[in-house]
């Protein structure tokens, strides 16, 4: 009845600088920031080199949105499977070197789709979306800076997530948009 991806879609259209944005969002530079004192890092890695740290935040917690985590997302060979046709993901990394939260990013034409975004459950807390969220930002904003890709960031749309999905969306600078494809 409706079309998918038209209605509600959650679109951040990219600041010309990194600095903007934080400044723009302080909410996410605090926790941000809170995350980094902490000792949480980031960097953009293989994803089959951390299969199992993949694996165990899926298994963290065993419902994300209301709904029980799908298959696919707790069986470690079709994980890994998946893993091989993903070049690269951006991970959050603790002091110990271990992987505690990984997003899946997607460059397509003037938008780069944000596919997969988890966070070991022990580890919400702590800011690591925040932190997740922000460095997707500043890649993308590198990226279209050098590149000349993406102008605009898609974390899925309004419709149907939870109140406290959507106000992480809204924390992290997404509004909801009607898009033509």
């Amino acid at each position: 009845v409706t079309r998918s991806k038209k209605w509600g879609v959650a679109l951040l259209p990219l600041p010309a600088t990194f600095d903007v944005y934080q400044s723009d969002h302080t909410s996410l530079r605090k926790r941000r920031r809170h995350a980094m004192k902490d000792g949480y890092s980031h960097a953009i890695v293989s994803p089959l080199a951390h299969v199992d740290e993949i694996v165990a935040i899926n298994r963290s917690v065993p419902a994300r949105q209301g709904h029980p985590m799908a298959e696919h997302y707790l069986d470690r060979d079709t994980v890994a499977k998946n893993a091989e046709s993903i070049t690269e993901m951006h991970g959050i990394f603790d002091r110990e070197g271990q992987l505690r939260a990984y997003s899946v990013v997607r460059p397509i034409g003037d938008v780069a789709v944000i596919s997969q975004i988890l966070g070991h459950g022990d580890h919400l807390e702590r800011g690591i979306m925040y932190l997740l969220m922000g460095e997707i930002v500043q890649t993308a904003i590198e990226r279209r800076d050098s590149l000349g890709s993406s102008r605009w960031l898609m974390y899925d749309t309004f419709w149907g997530a939870t109140k406290g999905l959507a106000f992480f969306k809204e924390r992290a600078g997404f509004a909801p948009y009607t898009v033509d494809w």
